[in-house]
């Protein structure tokens, strides 16, 4: 049996660590929607109103969410909506019980939201700001720091 230093030990633990920490930081955040949407440049409020089905400008949109535990649904659910995910969710319950909106749909990456709403009228979204591209419009940057 090999015997393994304890110094080795902590040292190849904190490079995990920092490794699991650097994937874990976040990118510039982009609120984006279909392109046939004429919404124009939004700032914070606006967006926190549009993905909590408060604005009556747009109230026909359909909103897609990531669905997975990145940096950019953490900047989201901080920045843009004030609320935890699991809030988000038990409020658009509540929306969808009491008749005012349609869920929103939960995609697992960036591609599958960019995909979506550049193929869905009405479609409204947030994707890592890296990743955008000129098939969708670009709403918002909400930047990480």
């Amino acid at each position: 049996m090999q015997i393994i230093p304890m110094k080795k030990i902590v040292l190849t633990a904190a490079g995990l660590l920092a490794l699991t920490t650097t994937t874990l930081v976040s990118a510039d955040l982009a609120v984006i929607a279909n392109a046939s949407l004429k919404i124009p440049a939004l700032n914070q409020e606006q967006a926190q109103q549009l993905f909590l089905n408060k604005s009556t400008d747009y109230s026909q949109q359909k909103i897609v969410v990531l669905s997975n535990e990145s940096g950019t649904n953490a900047l989201f659910y901080k920045q843009v909506v004030k609320m935890s995910a699991s809030k988000f969710r038990s409020y658009w319950s509540t929306q969808v019980f009491t008749g005012k909106g349609s869920a929103p749909i939960y995609l697992n990456s960036d591609s599958e939201v960019l995909d979506f709403v550049a193929k869905n009228k009405g479609a409204i979204g947030f994707v890592d700001a890296d990743t955008v591209g000129k098939e969708v419009s670009t709403l918002l940057i909400i930047p990480s720091g």
